[in-house]
């Protein structure tokens, strides 16, 4: 009876993830490319999601703006997909979350694989808010040229970089200095992010962590060997406090792009395209039925009135889809590696060696902090026409990561 029972409470979980698909995860076969021009009108732009891309539902609230914005980024990932399936949001979700767009991850979430989007970062009135909250720190702007150039440079080498240009950077200082009303809402959020990312206290952001470490040593307290025997997101992590200290938040910045943010719509695609690819491989391929003794052991839990979490495939999703910037993950590391290991040894490597660190690290420093932001950013990069390493799309096909055409 209790392996009877096991089996049936694994055919329906399979039936469960089965509707999930069907529901949440609809592919579309595009069979020629897509010609996108900014709509004039609100109508015009619903009407290009619905009708073009094939978005079912969509939040009212949704400005003009953010319409033409994710209209935009999905129809540069629709390109770079013609002819085979690409994943679609069925929804376009409109509040105020971290980060500028984000896919709905949980699989438990109502809202699985939907896409929402920031609403404060079209927000004109928190946008010129923000920016008078960073020009405040006049001490730094005089720094900008010369941040930006750096940023051009490293550009210029092959680096995988965020920054707007320096002259573009430039201009719209000046023109926001002049009148804060000079810049349009695309622009403020342009400047905003870039500004930050290109202030000294966000120098993090920068490939050298050590070199900014020395510089700042008498401030920052911090042991510089031992500083360097981190990994390169331990590095990171641990200049956080001297960011709080100094009152800067990189909360607005941190998955942000510079210029006009497509990139960021490329990202949270490749997390969708991920998702599709990989999660139906990873349960209905390898689930698990219970033992008899952990059925049997389950029962009497049950009867005893306590609540048992069957975690047979909670751990297999989130040691992909987990990460050190995502509650409790961070924390169960640093207090219970071991542990943290059994249940995440994909994630753990990731995290913790080397050589795998190092190939991140061609990417972003956020592709260090977990495989499916790996995957992410690597597919973002594909999107936008960057040349990827030879080590970054051997780990990115190690990890069965989706490939846009092109990249067979």
């Amino acid at each position: 009876m209790l392996v009877g029972g096991a089996y049936a409470i694994s055919k329906h979980q399979t039936y469960k993830l089965q509707k999930l698909y069907k529901e949440k995860l609809v592919p579309k076969i595009f069979d020629k490319e897509l010609t996108f021009t900014e709509a004039k009108t609100k109508e015009d732009a619903l009407k290009y999601a619905k009708d073009i891309l094939g978005v079912k539902n969509i939040d009212e609230h949704m400005t003009l703006e953010a319409l033409n914005y994710t209209n935009h980024g999905i129809t540069d990932v629709v390109n770079k997909n013609i002819g085979q399936e690409v994943f679609i949001p069925r929804s376009y979700l409109y509040d105020d979350i971290d980060g500028l767009a984000h896919v709905v991850s949980s699989i438990k979430d109502k809202n699985f694989g939907e896409l929402a989007i920031n609403k404060k970062f079209f927000d004109n009135e928190f946008l010129t808010k923000e920016l008078d909250k960073q020009f405040s720190l006049r001490d730094f702007a005089k720094n900008i040229k010369e941040d930006a150039k750096e940023s051009a440079k490293k550009a210029e080498n092959g680096l995988h970089s965020h920054f707007a240009s320096e002259s573009k950077l430039v201009d719209l200082l000046d023109r926001y200095k002049a009148n804060p009303n000079n810049l349009s809402v695309a622009e403020k959020r342009t400047l905003l992010y870039s500004f930050g990312r290109t202030s000294k206290l966000n120098a993090l952001f920068k490939f050298d962590y050590i070199k900014f470490a020395e510089k700042n040593k008498d401030k920052i307290k911090i042991d510089i060997e031992e500083f360097k025997k981190l990994t390169r997101a331990e590095q990171r992590n641990s200049l956080d406090k001297y960011l709080k200290d100094n009152k800067m938040s990189m909360d607005y910045y941190r998955y942000l792009p510079a210029d006009n943010g497509i990139s960021t719509i490329y990202h949270e695609m490749g997390h969708l395209q991920d998702f599709a690819k990989n999660l139906k491989e990873i349960d209905l391929k390898f689930w698990k039925l219970p033992t008899w003794k952990e059925s049997k052991a389950a029962v009497e839990a049950k009867k005893a009135g306590k609540t048992v979490e069957d975690r047979s495939r909670v751990d297999e999703i989130e040691n992909r889809w987990g990460g050190t910037t995502y509650s409790g993950f961070k924390d169960l590391l640093k207090n219970n590696p071991e542990k943290f290991k059994k249940l995440y040894p994909d994630l753990y490597k990731h995290l913790k060696d080397e050589n795998i660190q190092k190939t991140t690290m061609k990417v972003s420093w956020y592709a260090g902090t977990s495989i499916g932001e790996f995957i992410a950013e690597v597919y973002k990069m594909m999107i936008s026409g960057k040349e990827i390493p030879e080590d970054v799309m051997k780990l990115y096909k190690k990890y069965n990561g989706p490939l846009p055409n092109g990249f067979k």
